[in-house]
């Protein structure tokens, strides 16, 4: 069982600055190295130190690559200073939080949107589908611009699905009602999601409730729609 004591050595650092790191987003790993370099100096009572690469590795368990990369961001970050010399880089740890650039506060991704690495040529629709879904496209769908395009799509739901308000706040299901709008247009979806609704009943009608069914069930709809057609339906086909 691990027992730490004070008297078996200690890092001392103001409270001002513990309270500083507190309130500013740092990543885990980046974390990871600022903490090791804060050992590595306050701890021995320096303001910096020479500090091999290895030793934050060591010090992290992390790879060399993410060390870099951890390390590069807390200079970016201006929490870390980095001097190199022919014997080895010296950190220094930046007191003055008033000069710190915190990192963006971010969205988190569902983890069915979540980039999917391509291995070989297996095809998976699914997955196919879930890739169109970038970065870029739920950072639009999140602003009001955006919204004020999208949330008319999602309020056509409202008749299929009683819960569709909560469609509004779903970022994979706003970003398949902006593939949707694109592809087809206000105005044709305005006819399309009526006509389901009219014929939701009948058992060869695609179940259809969110704007993800919708933009996967679209071709059986429209096969659907053909059947009534070539029945010589008396309903206006409009899919």
């Amino acid at each position: 069982m691990a027992s730490p004591q004070k008297e078996n050595g200690f890092t001392p650092i103001a409270n001002e600055l513990m309270e500083a790191l507190a309130r500013t987003r740092i990543s885990g790993e980046a974390r990871q190295v600022l903490d090791v370099i804060i050992r590595k100096t306050y701890g021995f009572n320096k303001t910096e130190d020479r500090i091999a690469l290895s030793q934050l590795c060591l010090g992290t368990v992390l790879k060399k690559q993410t060390v870099c990369k951890a390390t590069n961001k807390l200079i970016t970050m201006n929490l870390i200073t980095k001097k190199d010399t022919d014997l080895g880089n010296i950190f220094k740890f930046v007191k003055d939080y008033s000069t710190w650039k915190p990192l963006p506060k971010k969205v988190t991704l569902p983890k069915k949107v979540t980039p999917v690495t391509k291995k070989g040529n297996n095809r998976n629709p699914k997955r196919d589908i879930q890739k169109t879904i970038t970065k870029d496209t739920l950072t639009k769908d999140s602003t009001a611009d955006a919204g004020d395009v999208i949330n008319p799509v999602i309020a056509l739901f409202k008749e299929l699905n009683p819960s569709y308000e909560r469609l509004f706040a779903r970022l994979p299901q706003r970003a398949s009602a902006g593939r949707l709008l694109k592809l087809h247009g206000l105005d044709r979806l305005s006819k399309v999601i009526p006509f389901i609704v009219h014929y939701r009943a009948d058992r060869f009608c695609p179940t259809i409730t969110t704007p993800i069914q919708l933009e996967d069930k679209w071709a059986a709809l429209e096969g659907f729609a053909a059947k009534l057609k070539s029945n010589k339906s008396k309903n206006k086909i409009i899919v």
